[in-house]
């Protein structure tokens, strides 16, 4: 256990001989393991008065001070006091004691037993400390801190306390004592090749002649690597050696070591750290792009924030871990931290569970100054030098670098990692943010910069991150300098507001960026992602009825075969509208055996010859060599029209009769009454016999207006027939066929001119008798027109909820529209009913999602059909944050013919 708490620190930590490191925590070591010390807050919630607060905390969400969102408007110069008593341990005796904060908002100033530990340190995101030996007694001891929000350094203010993100106070990083011999090691910096080749610079303190300084590879298990090596001790001084048959890190196989450095004296051990590794090279190659281990990489990335709600940026190991497996089952291979430093821990496990990051000293859109931006990137830059997730340093974000500190990175970093301006055109990279896919295009065309927006597809609401992410990929990988790029953001950012009863708040559209939600709900571009970045592609688009079992497939992994991963195939058939349950039926499955196929080729994988007549649909689903899944793909075995013929037929009970009486015509069938208004031609009612069922208003032409001309009725042999006939440039017909023994039948056609948002048939059911819906299609997520990947084909139900994406987080979200519908039961408070569609490729809108109340355009909230129950045959499209839909590419643009035949579209009606 303790072990596990000291993993979060750069270098890992032994408590135990008297020749290793200890740390004793004064605080606790996260968020759900805290200490309490003395607090009194000088403003806001209340103030004045000294309490209690649990340590790591930003004090807002322990009910003190105030909140702010993009700058500290309400008041600005709030403080936090703390105090904290200690005891002097005899194992510290002749012994170095630092006093180490992980991060502090915003200046802090330390007091022990009432003398200044050192300079009030400035900058909420950065690890300090300070050398408190003299200061200590031999017994009790007291630490004050004073924190201050907003820092007396006007640029710090800038850089970090006005920024488009929520503003809090507090220590809410671990603070712990860091003792050590007089003679010491303080800190390594290694570079480890990919060849083997390792170079580490060690810096100590009090070293004399007699002594050396001893290193010793290790597997992470302790079994040496190698022999040790060794030079003369000096406070600053250079181990080189050459390690044969080591693992390379990459983030598919990220393979990590120890190294056990010692200051010697003979035989005996002075001081010993442990600091974990590992071997790779990081080259950038202009006019070519990023190589690690001599392999050209692609980022599929996500910019992270550190925040919980009810903790603000006091996270834990938990939350670090939900967040990397978040990324990772999206088949992201990397992060960026936006924009600041994150918690020691988050980078440990971006090393042990493979991912690559960008790590980012803070500066959203306005610089440090000089004086102060030597000072943090010194803070930074020695602090995280060793992992070997990093492969970029970024220099602040949207012109909020100080160029003057470019060099400093790479004094302390022997790696001489890249170091980038996120947004800039810069040393041969293009980092836009927040292209059109126009830009991509000419990206590609035009300039030899490496390309990789380090912020793109901006989440807002539902809009944004997979919506227009297949073209704006398909586009990127045309580019010869394509190195991919990084969507906003991973989560919305919201906080729970103790001022005002513990709402979530995200600031209106300031926040709700994310792919999933602040307690990491997800949404559905997250499975959108999912299957876009999957590294492994599947081009088979439909099953042939004479299926061979050939399914072509691509590798998109930079690192693994194919042959490492496995492939499980399954044939499924789903239960009908009138059958109880969503759960698929297994007719047979089997296992497929993995193509050899190193990254980027092309193949087939051959199932076995199977017999698909039994089954609707086959499933595929691939695994990584760790066993997890990487996506599941699902095809339909039959036709829409093969699906409804299933239900057509029904006991004939009563023939057909009908009644005419002033512009109402009443067609009764098989003890079922509809209900028609001869001045509209739409359907008003349905009475099943037993309830008034509330289904009227169409079928309407979705946005079109249709003028009746005619309203045709008459019986054709045992059937009866209404055609209301509509003049217009639409050539809207319709006709309706009932007939005893089947399910009444709705026939349409029409024309569109121009490009249109969304086109198809409506209807009118009162929302407030809706409880829910089951379905058979794609879902259980809504689909838009630029954003139709990531579902499965099958049977789906979810209850009515009013979700409005970003603002509330109960998912799937209900409303909107749904692809791939073969039929689907609404289900109501007077009685269920059941539309089956006989056309392929037919949408679902159920309902219309409300607007977000913190929408300032209408790019996130695309428009809808004015019935409540659509069919669709083209969707509206959704922008992002700070773009319309009609520039993100082919799959945003609005719906048009593409001949002149008609569309055509027909529906069976269950009303029993």
């Amino acid at each position: 256990m303790l072990y596990r708490l000291l993993i979060a620190f750069t270098c890992i930590f032994s408590v135990a001989s008297a020749q290793e490191t200890i740390i004793h925590y004064l605080s606790g070591t996260d968020k759900d393991h805290t200490v309490q010390w003395d607090f009194m807050v000088t403003k806001g919630q209340n103030s004045g008065k000294w309490s209690t607060i649990p340590v790591p905390s930003n004090w807002e969400f322990q009910k003190f001070g105030t909140y702010n969102y993009y700058q500290d408007a309400v008041n600005p110069d709030e403080q936090g006091f703390y105090k904290y008593h200690f005891k002097t341990q005899p194992a510290w005796k002749n012994k170095k004691v630092e006093m180490v904060f992980e991060g502090s908002m915003t200046d802090t100033e330390v007091k022990i037993n009432g003398k200044l530990a050192g300079p009030v340190h400035q900058g909420g995101f950065y690890q300090f400390k300070y050398d408190i030996t003299d200061l200590l007694t031999d017994t009790d001891n007291l630490l004050e801190a004073t924190v201050s929000k907003r820092s007396t350094n006007a640029s710090i203010n800038r850089a970090e306390r006005k920024a488009d993100f929520w503003l809090f106070g507090g220590i809410y990083r671990p603070v712990y004592l860091k003792i050590v011999p007089k003679t010491s090691i303080d800190r390594v910096a290694i570079d480890a090749k990919a060849n083997g080749d390792f170079v580490m610079q060690v810096f100590s303190q009090n070293t004399v002649t007699n002594q050396t300084i001893e290193a010793q590879v290790q597997e992470l298990n302790g079994k040496p690597v190698g022999k040790p090596f060794s030079v003369a001790a000096n406070d600053s001084t250079y181990l080189k050696n050459h390690v044969a048959g080591t693992r390379n890190w990459n983030p598919e196989k990220p393979a990590l070591y120890h190294v056990v450095v010692s200051i010697k004296e003979g035989a005996k051990v002075v001081h010993t750290i442990k600091q974990r590794f590992g071997f790779r090279t990081v080259e950038f190659r202009p006019r070519d792009g990023f190589y690690v281990n001599d392999v050209r990489v692609v980022f599929k990335g996500v910019c992270r924030h550190s925040q919980w709600p009810e903790s603000g940026r006091a996270l834990s190991r938990n939350i670090h871990l939900l967040d990397i497996g978040l990324i990772k089952e999206m088949n992201m291979n990397a992060v960026r931290m936006s924009h600041y430093p994150p918690d020691q821990e988050f980078l440990d496990l971006c090393d042990s569970l493979g991912l690559f990051v960008l790590d980012e000293l803070t500066g959203w859109q306005a610089a440090y100054d000089t004086v102060i931006a030597h000072k943090l990137v010194k803070e930074m830059v020695p602090r995280d030098v060793n992992h070997p997730s990093i492969i970029i340093w970024d220099n602040g974000n949207e012109g909020g670098w100080n160029r003057a500190v470019d060099g400093d990175f790479h004094l302390y970093d022997p790696q001489k990692r890249f170091v980038m301006h996120p947004w800039e055109k810069f040393k041969g990279t293009d980092t836009k943010h927040y292209p059109d896919f126009n830009y991509v295009t000419n990206a590609g065309l035009y300039s030899d910069d490496v390309f990789y927006p380090t912020e793109f597809m901006h989440g807002l609401f539902d809009g944004g991150h997979g919506a227009g992410l297949n073209d704006f990929w398909n586009e990127m990988k045309k580019n010869p300098y394509n190195s991919g790029g990084f969507l906003w953001a991973l989560h919305d950012e919201g906080a729970v507001r103790t001022d005002k009863g513990g709402i979530i708040d995200v600031a209106g559209n300031s926040a709700p960026d994310g792919i999933v939600g602040p307690h990491r709900e997800k949404e559905g571009s997250f499975y959108t992602i999912k299957e876009i970045w999957s590294p492994v592609i599947v081009h088979t688009k439909s099953i042939p009825a004479k299926f061979d079992g050939r399914i072509e497939i691509e590798n998109d992994y930079l690192y693994t075969n194919l042959n490492q991963c496995s492939f499980q195939w399954k044939l499924v058939k789903f239960p009908l509208a009138n059958e109880a349950g969503t759960q698929s039926k297994t007719i047979s499955k089997g296992i497929a055996k993995a193509p050899t196929l190193a990254p980027h080729e092309k193949g087939w994988l051959n199932l076995p010859k199977i017999n698909t007549t039994r089954a609707d649909a086959l499933y595929l689903a691939a695994y990584d060599p760790a066993g997890k899944e990487i996506f599941t793909w699902s095809w339909s075995l039959h036709t829409a029209d093969e699906i409804a013929r299933q239900a057509v037929t029904i006991p004939a009970i009563a023939g057909v009769t009908t009644k005419d009486e002033n512009n109402t015509l009443t067609i009764s069938c098989d003890n079922i009454s509809y209900f028609f208004d001869k001045t509209t031609g739409f359907i008003t009612r349905v009475n099943n016999g037993k309830k008034e069922i509330s289904f009227s208003g169409g079928p309407a032409l979705a946005a079109v207006q249709q003028a009746l001309t005619e309203f045709r009725q008459y019986r054709q042999g045992n059937t009866y027939i209404v055609e209301p006939v509509y003049k217009g440039d639409s050539r809207y017909v319709i006709k309706w066929t009932f007939e005893s023994g089947k399910l009444p039948k709705l026939e349409y056609n029409y024309s569109i001119k121009g490009d249109v948002n969304f086109m198809g048939i409506s209807f009118n059911y009162p929302e407030d008798k809706i409880t829910g819906m089951k379905w058979l299609g794609r879902g259980p997520y809504r689909v838009w027109k630029n954003r139709m990947k990531g579902l499965q084909l099958g049977v789906w139900e979810k209850a009515y909820n009013n979700t409005i994406t970003g603002e509330s987080w109960q998912y799937p979200e209900f409303k909107g529209w749904h692809s791939e519908l073969y039929w689907v039961k609404v289900q109501t408070k007077e009685s269920d009913f059941v539309v089956y569609s006989e056309s392929n490729n037919i949408f679902l809108q159920m309902l219309k999602p409300e607007k977000p109340q913190g929408a300032t355009n209408e790019n996130t909230s695309p428009p809808f059909a004015e019935g409540s129950i659509g069919f669709m045959h083209g969707i509206s499209a959704i922008g992002t944050k700070f773009q319309p839909a009609e520039v993100m590419g082919p799959e945003s643009q609005k719906n048009r013919q593409l001949n002149y035949e008609p569309i055509k579209g027909a529906l069976r009606f269950d009303f029993r």
